[in-house]
């Protein structure tokens, strides 16, 4: 049995082990050299002493929601967490009917408010999701030996089929 990778916390010096789940991941895609608490901390931190920067991304966020067409209801949602069998879209982690709504195509790259735009994830997957697609989340996720749930790989298979499909326009004779 392979012993279990470790890593100190570079702020609090905590020893947990060397995964997203207790230091989720830097913007390049490795993991970050402070763990998950330490993280927050910072960023209540920075929050408390630059409010404003929150507030502008608060409301960024808010302006991109607003102008999105469609909306869903918590009815919708439900049917969702149903649809998930209570599990995370990405990973396949149970939710015990918590989790995050998730815009599948995100906001930031077009996407809407519709049902059919809104899944369920859980709280590392959606903040590790951040702006991708669900086709780079996946190709992310498996760069980093990551599970990706049946779910997800099935709605993307289904989108590269979708789009793999040709259209054959025959010319008429003239």
């Amino acid at each position: 049995m392979a012993a279990i990778q470790t890593k100190a916390c570079s702020k609090c010096g905590k020893v947990q082990p060397s995964t997203s789940e207790f230091f989720g991941h830097n913007p390049q895609g490795g993991l970050r050299n402070s763990c998950r608490a330490c993280k927050r901390a910072y960023e209540r931190e920075q929050h408390v002493q630059k409010p404003e920067l929150t507030a502008a991304r608060r409301e960024r966020y808010k302006e991109r929601l607003d102008s999105a067409p469609g909306s869903y209801t918590e009815y919708d949602v439900a049917l969702i967490r149903i649809k998930l069998s209570d599990c995370c879209f990405y990973c396949g982690a149970r939710l015990k009917g918590g989790g995050e709504k998730d815009h599948i195509t995100p906001l930031s790259k077009g996407g809407s408010n519709w049902p059919s735009n809104i899944t369920l994830a859980c709280l590392s997957c959606n903040r590790d999701k951040y702006d991708k697609s669900v086709a780079e989340f996946v190709v992310w996720r498996k760069e980093r030996g990551l599970k990706t749930g049946k779910q997800c790989l099935d709605f993307v298979a289904s989108q590269t089929k979708h789009r793999s499909k040709r259209v054959v326009v025959k010319s008429s004779p003239q």
